[in-house]
Protein backbone atom coordinates (compact mmCIF):
# COMPACT_ATOMS: atom_id res chain seq x y z
CA UNK A 1 0.00 0.00 0.00
CA UNK A 2 3.06 2.37 0.78
CA UNK A 3 3.91 2.98 -2.96
CA UNK A 4 0.34 4.07 -4.05
CA UNK A 5 -0.54 5.83 -1.18
CA UNK A 6 2.94 7.83 -2.17
CA UNK A 7 1.96 8.36 -5.48
CA UNK A 8 -1.90 9.34 -5.36
CA UNK A 9 -2.77 12.90 -4.86
CA UNK A 10 -6.41 12.20 -4.82
CA UNK A 11 -8.38 9.46 -2.83
CA UNK A 12 -12.18 8.53 -2.73
CA UNK A 13 -13.80 6.13 -0.74
CA UNK A 14 -16.64 4.15 -0.14
CA UNK A 15 -17.42 2.24 2.67
CA UNK A 16 -20.70 0.37 3.30
CA UNK A 17 -19.67 -1.94 6.80
CA UNK A 18 -16.61 0.28 8.52
CA UNK A 19 -14.57 3.37 9.20
CA UNK A 20 -12.42 3.48 6.90
CA UNK A 21 -8.83 2.42 7.39
CA UNK A 22 -7.78 6.16 7.31
CA UNK A 23 -9.99 7.70 9.67
CA UNK A 24 -9.92 4.65 12.33
CA UNK A 25 -8.58 5.27 15.45
CA UNK A 26 -5.89 2.91 16.72
CA UNK A 27 -8.35 1.10 19.27
CA UNK A 28 -11.11 0.55 16.72
CA UNK A 29 -8.08 -0.59 14.17
CA UNK A 30 -7.57 -3.28 16.38
CA UNK A 31 -11.31 -4.50 17.44
CA UNK A 32 -12.00 -5.35 13.66
CA UNK A 33 -7.98 -6.84 13.19
CA UNK A 34 -8.75 -9.19 16.65
CA UNK A 35 -12.44 -10.10 15.64
CA UNK A 36 -10.65 -10.83 11.61
CA UNK A 37 -8.28 -12.92 13.24
CA UNK A 38 -10.87 -14.69 16.23
CA UNK A 39 -12.81 -15.26 13.18
CA UNK A 40 -10.78 -16.66 10.79
CA UNK A 41 -7.66 -18.32 13.44
CA UNK A 42 -5.29 -16.55 11.88
CA UNK A 43 -1.88 -15.89 14.09
CA UNK A 44 -2.07 -12.91 16.36
CA UNK A 45 0.47 -10.15 14.32
CA UNK A 46 -2.26 -7.54 15.17
CA UNK A 47 0.08 -5.01 17.00
CA UNK A 48 1.87 -5.51 13.68
CA UNK A 49 -1.11 -4.92 11.39
CA UNK A 50 -2.49 -1.83 14.29
CA UNK A 51 1.07 0.08 13.77
CA UNK A 52 0.97 -0.08 10.01
CA UNK A 53 -2.81 1.17 9.46
CA UNK A 54 -1.42 3.61 12.12
CA UNK A 55 1.52 4.98 10.31
CA UNK A 56 -0.59 4.71 6.72
CA UNK A 57 -2.81 7.42 7.98
CA UNK A 58 0.38 10.34 7.89
CA UNK A 59 -0.99 10.51 4.24
CA UNK A 60 -3.51 12.98 5.37
CA UNK A 61 -1.41 15.48 6.19
CA UNK A 62 1.26 15.52 3.64
CA UNK A 63 1.87 16.26 0.12
CA UNK A 64 -1.27 18.25 -0.90
CA UNK A 65 -3.64 15.35 -1.09
CA UNK A 66 -7.36 15.37 -1.36
CA UNK A 67 -9.69 12.78 0.41
CA UNK A 68 -13.23 12.40 -0.22
CA UNK A 69 -14.65 9.77 2.03
CA UNK A 70 -18.47 8.19 1.80
CA UNK A 71 -19.73 5.81 4.33
CA UNK A 72 -23.28 4.30 5.15
CA UNK A 73 -25.07 5.71 7.72
CA UNK A 74 -25.10 2.05 10.05
CA UNK A 75 -21.94 2.38 9.62
CA UNK A 76 -21.54 4.96 12.19
CA UNK A 77 -23.97 2.81 14.27
CA UNK A 78 -22.70 -0.59 13.96
CA UNK A 79 -20.73 -1.01 17.57
CA UNK A 80 -17.28 -2.13 17.10
CA UNK A 81 -15.00 -2.79 19.78
CA UNK A 82 -17.16 -1.31 22.69
CA UNK A 83 -18.99 1.62 23.60
CA UNK A 84 -15.91 3.51 24.55
CA UNK A 85 -14.44 2.80 21.67
CA UNK A 86 -16.97 3.58 19.17
CA UNK A 87 -17.41 7.12 21.48
CA UNK A 88 -13.71 7.61 20.65
CA UNK A 89 -13.74 6.92 17.35
CA UNK A 90 -16.65 9.40 16.51
CA UNK A 91 -15.40 12.14 18.63
CA UNK A 92 -12.43 11.71 16.23
CA UNK A 93 -14.35 11.60 13.05
CA UNK A 94 -15.77 14.93 13.96
CA UNK A 95 -12.32 16.29 14.64
CA UNK A 96 -11.40 14.93 11.35
CA UNK A 97 -14.06 16.92 9.45
CA UNK A 98 -12.00 20.10 10.65
CA UNK A 99 -9.11 18.68 8.00
CA UNK A 100 -9.02 21.15 5.12
CA UNK A 101 -8.48 18.56 2.39
CA UNK A 102 -10.63 15.74 3.57
CA UNK A 103 -14.60 15.17 2.62
CA UNK A 104 -16.72 13.06 4.94
CA UNK A 105 -20.34 12.04 3.36
CA UNK A 106 -22.67 10.09 5.35
CA UNK A 107 -25.52 8.63 3.16
CA UNK A 108 -28.57 8.43 5.58
CA UNK A 109 -30.49 5.10 6.37
CA UNK A 110 -33.99 5.25 5.15
CA UNK A 111 -33.44 7.34 1.86
CA UNK A 112 -34.94 6.56 -1.54
CA UNK A 113 -31.61 5.55 -3.30
CA UNK A 114 -33.51 5.66 -6.66
CA UNK A 115 -31.57 2.97 -8.88
CA UNK A 116 -28.57 2.55 -6.31
CA UNK A 117 -28.31 0.32 -3.62
CA UNK A 118 -25.01 -0.35 -0.71
CA UNK A 119 -22.41 -2.41 -2.81
CA UNK A 120 -19.01 -3.50 -1.44
CA UNK A 121 -16.59 -1.25 -0.06
CA UNK A 122 -14.10 0.60 -3.02
CA UNK A 123 -11.69 2.70 -3.22
CA UNK A 124 -10.24 5.13 -6.07
CA UNK A 125 -6.52 6.06 -6.61
CA UNK A 126 -6.53 9.57 -8.61
CA UNK A 127 -7.74 8.20 -12.00
CA UNK A 128 -5.26 5.29 -12.21
CA UNK A 129 -6.67 2.86 -10.19
CA UNK A 130 -9.74 1.22 -8.36
CA UNK A 131 -10.06 -1.33 -5.61
CA UNK A 132 -13.06 -3.41 -3.96
CA UNK A 133 -13.13 -5.25 -1.01
CA UNK A 134 -15.08 -8.20 -1.12
CA UNK A 135 -16.11 -10.50 1.49
CA UNK A 136 -13.36 -13.42 1.10
CA UNK A 137 -11.10 -11.63 -1.33
CA UNK A 138 -10.37 -8.17 -3.28
CA UNK A 139 -10.23 -6.77 -6.57
CA UNK A 140 -7.82 -4.51 -8.41
CA UNK A 141 -8.04 -2.47 -11.57
CA UNK A 142 -5.35 -0.42 -12.75
CA UNK A 143 -7.50 0.85 -15.97
CA UNK A 144 -10.41 1.98 -14.44
CA UNK A 145 -11.70 3.39 -17.62
CA UNK A 146 -12.06 -0.50 -18.43
CA UNK A 147 -14.16 -1.25 -15.52
CA UNK A 148 -17.93 -1.18 -15.72
CA UNK A 149 -18.38 -0.60 -12.00
CA UNK A 150 -16.27 2.25 -12.03
CA UNK A 151 -18.60 5.07 -10.29
CA UNK A 152 -19.62 7.46 -12.65
CA UNK A 153 -21.36 10.50 -11.97
CA UNK A 154 -25.08 10.46 -11.88
CA UNK A 155 -27.90 13.00 -9.90
CA UNK A 156 -27.59 10.28 -7.25
CA UNK A 157 -23.85 10.87 -6.60
CA UNK A 158 -24.35 13.59 -4.91
CA UNK A 159 -27.91 14.98 -4.24
CA UNK A 160 -28.91 11.51 -2.37
CA UNK A 161 -26.21 12.44 0.22
CA UNK A 162 -27.97 14.76 1.90
CA UNK A 163 -31.84 13.80 1.23
CA UNK A 164 -33.93 13.08 4.35
CA UNK A 165 -32.32 13.80 7.49
CA UNK A 166 -29.10 15.88 8.00
CA UNK A 167 -26.40 13.17 8.04
CA UNK A 168 -24.16 15.29 10.02
CA UNK A 169 -26.89 14.91 13.09
CA UNK A 170 -26.55 11.10 13.01
CA UNK A 171 -22.76 11.78 13.62
CA UNK A 172 -23.76 13.83 16.68
CA UNK A 173 -26.09 11.55 17.86
CA UNK A 174 -23.76 9.09 18.06
CA UNK A 175 -20.97 10.64 19.36
CA UNK A 176 -23.25 12.77 22.26
CA UNK A 177 -20.60 11.60 25.17
CA UNK A 178 -17.96 13.33 23.04
CA UNK A 179 -19.25 16.66 23.68
CA UNK A 180 -18.24 18.04 20.32
CA UNK A 181 -19.90 19.61 17.33
CA UNK A 182 -20.26 18.79 13.64
CA UNK A 183 -18.83 19.80 10.38
CA UNK A 184 -20.51 17.17 7.56
CA UNK A 185 -19.24 18.76 3.61
CA UNK A 186 -20.94 17.94 0.69
CA UNK A 187 -19.20 16.04 -1.28
CA UNK A 188 -18.67 14.25 -4.88
CA UNK A 189 -17.47 11.18 -5.79
CA UNK A 190 -16.49 12.34 -9.21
Amino acid sequence: MRPLFERTHWFRFYQSWVIPGLLQTQDYTRAILDTVASVRDTPGDTDEAVAARMERQRVLYTGGRRFAFLMEEWVLRTVIGDSATMVSQLGHLIAMTATPSLSLGVIPMGVVRGNAWPCESFSLYDEKQASCELVSDGLTVKQPSKSPSTPRRSPNSQASLFTGRQPGSSLARQSTRSGDGVQVRRISLS
